[in-house]
């Protein structure tokens, strides 16, 4: 889900629909849907009640190297974000 869609989906509640849409076909192709640009806890939330299972973004995490990375996985991946 582009970072874009996923800023707006709160200033532009008409883009709710669009969004929803493409989380349901992603999800009914069984690909994964990761929302990008997640910055905000509404954000994460609203998509949650979407069924969007995977986000990334500053609310999250800052961008990081490999070596940063590798080591946040170790520590976090087994772990859910809760809104």
């Amino acid at each position: 889900m582009a970072q874009s869609c996923v800023q707006e989906i709160t200033e532009k509640p008409e883009n709710i629909a669009i969004i929803s849409a493409a989380i349901a076909l992603g999800n009914s192709l069984d690909l994964r849907v990761i929302a990008e640009g997640v910055e905000t806890n509404k954000q994460l939330k609203l998509l949650e009640n979407l069924d969007c299972r995977e986000a990334q973004g500053y609310l999250l995490s800052q961008p990081l190297n490999y070596q940063e990375a590798t080591r946040f996985l170790e520590v976090y991946q087994h772990q859910k974000v809760s809104c």
